[in-house]
């Protein structure tokens, strides 16, 4: 699991590297800041799947969200 995790880390330190300097080259702040965030999401999702951590879906968040609304449009009629 250990070579897996090191290998993900590697291979995204990479792309940062191939990527990330052609854009500041170019003067496109907001390329280097979608670059580097999508990266990062992907290094961290990549690691937790290889964890194999439970991660919820963004409908569990939604749904987490509009319950109490919900429960109070009910109450209401």
């Amino acid at each position: 699991m250990l070579i897996k995790i090191v290998s993900i880390l590697v291979i995204g330190a990479i792309l940062y590297r191939v990527d990330v300097p052609k854009l500041i080259k170019e003067r496109n702040i907001k390329g280097v800041a979608m670059n580097i965030s999508l990266l990062s999401v992907a290094v961290v999702l990549s690691i937790a799947k290889v964890m194999k951590l439970g991660i919820p879906t963004p409908l569990y968040f939604v749904s987490w969200l509009c319950r109490p609304l919900s429960n109070l449009i009910k109450m209401l009629y």
